[in-house]
């Protein structure tokens, strides 16, 4: 896991056509569609799908909302990753290559 890669977990929120999300702060690294977000407890993992900025203007407030491939319920993400946690991610060619697979590598956008 890359050790540089820290999300912190603020609030969940769903909206019925785009999907469950994460939010909160990227407070270490560079995350990328693709990379796979790991659950603290070691029970989960979701592929993220999007990275979104989120901004409350009238509070001067802004975050990050990550979504997934996987489409989890909101009730699996609150979860899976709650509030006040530390998450770690991992790029997915990493660990195909740790696991002796190959795979073509895939343009990914970037947030950190």
């Amino acid at each position: 896991m890359n050790e540089d890669t820290n999300f912190e977990v603020t609030d969940h929120y769903e909206l019925p056509e785009r999907g469950a999300f994460v939010i909160g702060h990227i407070r270490s690294g560079m995350f990328r569609i693709g990379m796979v977000l790991y659950s603290p407890f070691g029970n989960s993992h979701f592929t993220i799908s999007g990275i979104e900025c989120v901004d409350n203007i009238r509070e001067r407030k802004n975050w990050n909302a990550l979504t997934f491939q996987e489409r989890p319920a909101l009730a699996t993400l609150k979860v899976c990753f709650p509030v006040g946690a530390m998450l770690k991610a991992r790029d997915r060619d990493s660990q195909q290559a740790s696991a002796g697979a190959g795979g073509a590598r895939q343009r990914n956008s970037v947030i950190s």
